[in-house]
């Protein structure tokens, strides 16, 4: 059984970072790390259908992410650290 780390994820996610970057895109803004991360996600899907996507959408988009699927359509939106939970 696959565990499902996230590690395919996180290399399918900066592999397009990576042509990203070559082409000029920025890749601090969010547009263009949501762009990443679709193309990512349908990238990772034909080599693992069954996972969620939430660890391709946590690497694109860093830090907390609030995740959502449902059928294919997936939602996701980077999130700022909750002010109650201390380091």
């Amino acid at each position: 059984n696959k565990l499902g780390l996230g590690s395919s994820a996180a290399a399918a996610v900066a592999a397009n970072g990576i042509v990203f970057a070559f082409h000029g895109r920025d890749l601090a803004d969010l547009n263009t790390r949501r762009a990443i991360m679709q193309i990512a996600l349908d990238g990772h899907r034909a080599v693992a259908p069954g996972g969620s996507g939430a660890d391709v959408a946590a690497s694109a988009l860093g830090g907390f992410v609030r995740f959502q699927r449902q059928g294919d359509r997936i939602d996701a939106e980077p999130m700022a650290w909750p002010a109650s939970l201390p380091i």
